[in-house]
């Protein structure tokens, strides 16, 4: 049973050749300075919201554009469209057919055109769905792989590309021709899949993350320019030697991980969120064949603090929040999934928040999910 906010995990490991630099605010971050915090000690404005619908849905991934919400289930074959939170209709296509998919690998919805988009796995295609009809309007070829992308607008997405001579990079993508040019070249490591973290849509502006050795935060703008808000390296990160247990060492690729089998070896930024008064973003961390039983971790950067969490726990609840997205006003949410006796801690006594909690998920049918809504302070 999916508890709260396991959110699977796009990472990018990138270089940022030709993009924009500032060689000011670059601080270094160590991952053994996250310590354990009560998640009501560093959110604000928590709502908690039951999604409604008359029958069983089964959570899997959601994407949130304000009082629109999609949600796919864990074999990314079928998705639900919900408005303000109210189930509308439906998408089952799962197939071979005219109008059908293989699987719903990745999403992106144009509120503008009340588009869906769906990239299949192994799909060089775009397949368009009206929304909320969910009528099949067309199947767009793409001139290049796309591993990630977001919708910019109804005719245009930025999206991570890999051509046939295996050159990635940030590419804008014209989605009535399937033509894309090159916003900024990258070199990844073999994890292709990348988060876009906040969407703005007026003016629009993505935050983004980039990450190798050292990492760059910033803001992506409709046309692909990068706009770096801030530079950091991880002072426990990459070693310089990685181990790949089935193919050898290999020496001086600290952008290309596969298996690091002593050290601290794996950091990726994810759902970076920039305000005015500062930012926030997740990122994660493993410690070798120990593991660390706190993968995901906060950071937080404003005017009056820097801290950096782990293990967000609420007292009387059974696990730690993890954001699964970030929500347009600045926000993030989690993804909470009943039943009532599988998520309370049966030692603690609840918080007044978990207590919130439980009530919202002892009253929602068929263990539908509820999600929570929430700001980092």
């Amino acid at each position: 049973m999916r508890l709260l906010g396991c959110c699977s995990v796009l990472l990018v490991l990138a270089s940022t050749a030709g993009c924009g630099k500032s060689e000011e605010n670059v601080s270094v971050i160590s991952g053994a300075d996250a310590v354990e915090m009560s998640f009501e000690d560093v959110a604000s404005d928590i709502e908690l919201v039951p999604l409604v619908s008359p029958n069983p849905v089964e959570y899997g991934e959601v994407e949130i554009e304000g009082d629109e919400l999609l949600m796919t289930d864990m074999d990314r074959t079928r998705l639900w469209y919900f408005r303000n939170h109210k189930l509308v209709s439906e998408l089952d296509a799962k197939g071979r057919g005219r109008g059908e998919y293989g699987d719903l690998f990745h999403i992106s919805y144009s509120p503008a055109s009340h588009t869906l988009l769906v990239k299949p796995a192994g799909d060089a295609s775009f397949i368009k769905y009206d929304v909320p009809s969910m009528r099949f309007t067309g199947k767009i070829p793409c001139e290049d792989y796309l591993s990630s992308f977001v919708a910019v607008d109804e005719g245009r997405v930025l999206g991570f590309t890999n051509n046939d001579k295996s050159e990635r990079a940030l590419s804008v993508i014209d989605i009535p021709s399937g033509e894309s040019h090159v916003s900024f070249e990258l070199t990844f490591s073999e994890c292709e899949y990348a988060n876009f973290g906040r969407v703005v849509r007026e003016p629009f502006r993505v935050a983004l993350g980039l990450s190798d050795y050292v990492n760059r935060l910033g803001w992506l703008d409709r046309e692909g320019r990068f706009e770096e808000v801030f530079k950091f390296t991880f002072s426990d990160g990459m070693p310089k030697k990685i181990y790949n247990t089935g193919a050898g060492d290999m020496d001086d690729m600290i952008d290309y991980v596969l298996y690091q089998s002593q050290e601290h070896y794996f950091f990726g930024v994810m759902m970076p969120v920039i305000n005015d008064d500062g930012f926030t973003f997740w990122y994660c961390n493993n410690n070798g064949p120990a593991g660390d039983d706190s993968w995901l971790r906060l950071y937080c950067h404003n005017d009056e603090k820097d801290y950096q969490a782990k293990n967000l726990y609420i007292t009387g609840l059974n696990f730690v929040v993890q954001p699964d997205g970030v929500t347009d006003d600045g926000g993030y949410y989690s993804v909470i999934c009943g039943p009532e006796e599988l998520i309370k801690d049966p030692i603690r006594e609840p918080s007044p928040l978990a207590e919130r909690i439980l009530e919202a998920v002892r009253n929602q049918k068929d263990d539908n999910p509820v999600i929570m809504y929430y700001k980092i302070r």
